[in-house]
């Protein structure tokens, strides 16, 4: 990846950053998404070139996950699927669990814990909510 974004572009992206963020801080949430959004067309298509664009993909989950925005939330995690290689990225697989199981699919949830269980053990989960790891213990021992 890399930066086609002039220095005018990467500060107006910064601004609208840092102006989301403050409306999202006193829960004015149209707001702070129109905000992300606004950063999110500032960058030239195809977005997958951009370095920027992984950041405020994530970011956008990010919002729409703490918001509990989930339908959103899902969509872009389809965004980031296609910006990170290579795919599937272990790294947005995890977040997309994390969404799914916070939006109510916990089967599909699990699915995708499962595997990563399986090829990482713990790790993927050690500086995540212990609800995630929990979760997936308990229905592991239960399809036992």
């Amino acid at each position: 990846m890399e930066s086609t974004l002039t220095p005018d572009q990467i500060e107006k992206i910064g601004s609208l950053s840092t102006e989301g963020r403050e409306y999202w801080k006193k829960n004015q949430l149209s707001e702070a998404e129109s905000c992300f959004l606004r950063a999110w067309g500032i960058m030239p298509s195809p977005k997958s070139t951009i370095d920027y664009s992984q950041s405020i993909a994530r970011g956008l989950v990010a919002f729409f996950k703490e918001t509990k925005q989930y339908e959103k939330a899902i969509t872009w995690i389809a965004v980031m699927h296609d910006l990170y290689t290579p795919q599937p990225s272990e790294y947005v697989e995890f977040i997309a669990a994390t969404v799914y199981f916070d939006a109510g699919k916990t089967s599909i949830a699990y699915e995708i814990f499962d595997k990563q269980y399986k090829k990482y053990g713990k790790r993927p989960f050690t500086d995540e909510d212990k609800k995630y790891l929990n979760f997936y213990l308990t229905q592991k021992n239960v399809k036992k």
